[in-house]
Formats: structure tokens, sequence, C-alpha cells
């Protein structure tokens, strides 16, 4: 899914799917934050459309994570959220619950690309690797890679990998953010991309 407008066209197959695997109805479904900040602002008609074709609450992605964290940690009330995930990374200048500013980016810093740097890593050091995402996935998460009878330790790729994009990461964050005519206090990271970025 690269875009909205699939990710609506595809949503009621994702709601029937999670339903029939959780054994539960699905009360809400997210979409990204910029796509629901344009809606509150009447430029768009995503979220009526969604609620229309699925009957379920729409909501931003990011928010909930951060209203969460909220709850549990003392979070400060300006804050710019980034939401990371496989392929978007969805950013918002949040005041308390206000939305001040949102901006996404897609296939710029995102899981996706994370993974793209691992594979390359992989590549230049091995002869046979998998060429689908899923696999490379597989195979970064679990830090090990099975090459028939063998299972080679990949850690060291994996490491280097996460410094590459975290580099990457602060580059946007500082050139897209930092002559932002919207302050904040802290910066809250959610997510998949998460548990990736270097805390430092």
């Amino acid at each position: 899914i690269a875009t909205t407008a699939s990710l609506v066209r595809a949503y009621p197959i994702f709601i029937r799917y999670g339903e029939e695997v959780l054994g539960e109805d699905i009360s809400a479904i997210s979409i990204p934050l910029e796509d629901f900040y344009l809606y509150t602002l009447g430029k768009n008609e995503v979220v009526s459309e969604l609620e229309r074709k699925t009957g379920k609450k729409v909501l931003p992605q990011g928010l909930s994570g951060l209203y969460a964290l909220r709850e549990e940690e003392n979070v400060g009330e300006k804050v710019l959220l980034l939401d990371g995930g496989m392929r978007t990374l969805n950013c918002a200048v949040v005041n308390g619950e206000e939305v001040e500013f949102c901006k996404s980016f897609y296939d710029e810093v995102s899981v996706s690309v994370l993974l793209s740097y691992f594979r390359q890593l992989l590549e230049e050091k091995y002869h046979e690797i998998p060429t689908t995402r899923g696999l490379i996935e597989k195979i970064f998460e679990k830090g090990e890679l099975n090459s028939g009878f063998t299972k080679v330790d990949v850690q060291e790729e994996k490491e280097k990998a996460i410094e590459l994009f975290t580099e990457r990461f602060l580059e946007l964050v500082e050139r897209e953010f930092s002559s932002l005519h919207h302050d904040f206090e802290q910066i809250v990271l959610v997510g998949g991309i998460s548990y990736y970025v270097r805390k430092e």
C-alpha cells in the first residue's frame, strides 16, 4: 500500500481479515496523520469516505501512541511527533491535543529504507540472499541468515544498517524542522521505526 487512495480501497479487505484472525470486531482504523489533518481543514473527504465504506471510526496514525505515552510518561504539551512505519514517516507539531502542523514523508526514512540498507550490506558480503522484503525483514529481526545447513550471524550488518539509517533520519529531521515556525519542547518517536533509531 503506497498511497492513501489504495489504502481506502483495500481497507474493507484488511478489516474482514483482521476480524477473522482476531475473532472479534474491529472498532477503529487509522490513516496517515497528514491525510487526517487535511480532512480537519476541509481539504479532503478521506475520513468520511472511509467511515461510510467501512462503518468504522477513523483515527489519525501516531496520535494514539502519543496519548498512550502521556498516560505513562511525563511528556510535554508541545511536541514534535514522529510516527514512522514501513513506508511513511508522519510528522506533526502537537500542542496538547491540537495538531498545529503536519507533514508526511514517503519512502525517505521508513522501515523499508532501513531494510534496503541492510539488504545492500548483505549483498556485499554474501552471494545468495532472499529477494523479498518479508524474508529480509525476518533476517533483520533474527540477526541471522540461514544458508543451507549453516546459520550466519549478521548482527554486524544489522547494526551498520541502523547506524546508516539513523544518520539519514537525523539529517531529514534537522533539515525539515530546524527552521519550522512552530516551536516544540520535545520530540516523541512512535511506530515501528522507534525500535531502530538510537536514542542518542
